[in-house]
């Protein structure tokens, strides 16, 4: 989290674009990433267009309830295209029930987490998996090859690692 600035491959910025995380690309000119909205505040998904001034609203978690029903506290963690589908986006959202900022998870509260596939062309949710379990806040995500599963690792207590792998396709 922090200041996201466009650089060339020699590390010379070329934009600054705003503060955020979870950087990723739509295609081979336009980018996204969650913007930081302050007090852990993660909710918005903005993109933009190398080359072109402005950002666009791309994705809210709002837009991820059913019927507009979301009185859960929900926050980006994860963000990127799928790999074999680019029109669709893969997003980790983490939500706490009894959590008024996202400060209040790191201070303790483990929040729910659930996995969205987004299709970006019909504007709607082709999939949504709900974790078995509250997850930790120490975390890694990787695709595999072909994209069609996911691999969340989270560190555990007692040098543990748990990994759920999620399948994107079903």
């Amino acid at each position: 989290h922090g200041q996201l600035t466009l650089a060339d491959g020699a590390g010379e910025g070329l934009d600054g674009i705003g503060a955020g995380s979870s950087p990723f690309w739509l295609d081979n000119e336009r980018y996204g990433f969650v913007m930081d909205a302050g007090e852990g505040r993660r909710s918005v998904i903005l993109s933009g267009k190398i080359g072109q001034t402005g950002l666009q609203t791309l994705l809210t978690t709002a837009d991820l309830a059913p019927d507009g029903d979301d009185d859960r506290l929900r926050w980006f963690d994860f963000v990127a295209a799928h790999p074999a589908q680019p029109n669709r986006l893969i997003l980790v959202t983490l939500d706490a029930e009894n959590s008024e900022t996202t400060i209040d998870w790191f201070r303790g509260a483990q929040p729910e987490a659930t996995l969205f596939v987004y299709d970006l062309e019909a504007g709607e949710v082709v999939l949504s998996y709900q974790f078995a379990e509250d997850i930790s806040s120490s975390r890694s995500y990787r695709f595999s090859p072909n994209g069609r599963f996911l691999l969340l690792g989270e560190g555990a207590e007692y040098r543990q690692t748990v990994v759920h792998v999620v399948d994107t396709q079903t």
